[in-house]
């Protein structure tokens, strides 16, 4: 899917407030738009979003904040507060967490999800969302693989957001995706622990897949495969069961 911004954005009246207030909010917006926009979310700004926009353009709190701001003050974005002044996105208010953020009149530019033809995009997404805040299952994960990689074997780093060597979460078959389907494929036996320089090889590859394109077969599990510091055994069976 193709993202799409107004020709006159650049010399938009809101624009050149924004930028006034704080140089950096053209660009942090500019990010931030095309993450919508792969996610589907109809103009919705997750504070992931906001995250992880931080982190690519190594904006301390204070700059995020002030991006923020600048993007509210300016009518660029609707904050939890804000949209339900505006007639034409208050119908949105009640998707924004109060962390978030919309996009003004984001509907006029992009269709919504529901219109567009790719919605496997959509299901990755809400996996990824979904994955993020589990994180019992996350916690599993690791205690099971350790910090290391479960494909080349090298020790991970889950501080280091950028570098290959950065810890992720890898689908072992990413193919289970299922619209209902409400893990995801988000279960302990479809997750390792991979660096994101092997995660970001595979890409949507699997097993078969990857093997065959010259990747890394799947390491055994680490022994001794200890779950102690989760859950109990019970919660621990759920969490990892098929779907």
């Amino acid at each position: 899917m193709w993202h799409r911004e107004d020709d006159g954005f650049h010399s938009h009246g809101k624009t050149r407030k924004a930028a006034r207030l704080e140089p950096m909010s053209i660009g942090f917006r500019a990010l931030i738009s095309t993450m919508a926009s792969e996610a589907l979310t109809d103009g919705v700004v997750t504070p992931d979003m906001i995250e992880d926009a931080s982190h690519t353009l190594s904006l301390r709190p204070m700059s995020r904040q002030r991006c923020v701001q600048a993007l509210v003050e300016s009518g660029l974005w609707h904050d939890a507060t804000t949209i339900k002044k505006c007639d034409r996105c208050k119908h949105m208010a009640k998707r924004i967490d109060p962390a978030g953020a919309y996009f003004h009149d984001w509907l006029d530019y992009h269709p919504t999800h529901d219109e567009t033809l790719i919605p496997i995009d959509r299901l990755r997404w809400e996996r990824k969302q979904d994955l993020l805040h589990n994180r019992q299952l996350c916690k599993q994960v690791v205690a099971r693989d350790g910090e290391r990689c479960r494909y080349c074997g090298d020790p991970v780093d889950f501080k280091n957001r950028r570098g290959p060597k950065g810890g992720t979460y890898d689908h072992i078959d990413p193919h289970r995706l299922k619209a209902g389907d409400p893990s995801y494929g988000n279960t302990l036996s479809n997750l390792v622990v991979a660096c994101r320089q092997c995660n970001g090889r595979k890409k949507d590859r699997n097993p078969k897949e990857w093997v065959a394109a010259g990747g890394l077969p799947l390491l055994p599990e680490p022994e001794p495969y200890d779950l102690s510091a989760t859950e109990s055994g019970s919660e621990r069976d759920q969490v990892g069961t098929e779907s």
